[in-house]
């Protein structure tokens, strides 16, 4: 999958905030390219501190900002997320549900799982 491809299995926009990542390698014309999926994983879960912080707490408001029904089947992102990670989509998250939200996220992006130990 092009997530994978492009060491940016949450298919994150290159931008600014890309630009600024460690591992940034470019762009794929639409999406960022970053060195490792190591740096990738750790722009990804960046941005999902930043919503959270930003006051995006819920997976309802965080998929939302993410994947915009203008290009995506948002509903049915929020609920195989909120579903895989075992939340109500509009509970608030914390920091601690990163990582669970992040690879249920990435499941949904790439249509299969993070491989194993990354």
């Amino acid at each position: 999958p092009r997530g994978f491809r492009n060491n940016n299995p949450g298919n994150i926009m290159a931008g600014n905030y890309t630009q600024g990542r460690p591992g940034f390698a470019g762009s794929d014309g639409r999406f960022a390219r970053f060195q490792s999926m190591e740096q990738g994983v750790a722009a990804m879960d960046g941005l999902l501190g930043n919503y959270m912080r930003g006051g995006r707490r819920s997976v309802a408001q965080i998929i939302g900002r993410w994947a915009p029904s203008n290009e995506n089947n948002t509903s049915g992102y929020v609920a195989s997320v909120a579903r895989a990670i075992g939340v109500d989509p509009n509970a608030a998250l914390s920091p601690q549900h990163i990582p669970a939200l992040r690879n249920a996220m990435i499941q949904i992006e790439n249509g299969r799982p993070l491989p194993r130990g990354r």
